[in-house]
């Protein structure tokens, strides 16, 4: 049932950079992010015992890390 949602998704993200609004790494990580969170969730929904989440920042010059594990 995702798969409509993901192509969607997909094309957003090509019109987003071809319209010179968005830079092609905010759209890798903003479709990261959002992989990342609907596969916690759907691990915490399907898990006996509980999700269990970690994140880590990292800031570097000239770059800022965010890490989400699940």
């Amino acid at each position: 049932a995702g798969r409509p949602f993901y192509l969607a998704a997909i094309i957003s993200g090509i019109s987003r950079i071809h319209d010179n609004k968005h830079y092609p790494s905010d759209v890798i990580a903003g479709a990261g992010l959002g992989v990342a969170i609907v596969r916690g969730f759907d691990l915490s929904l399907t898990s006996q015992k509980g999700p269990e989440f970690h994140s880590l920042a990292r800031i570097t010059p000239g770059q800022i890390q965010i890490i989400f594990m699940f």
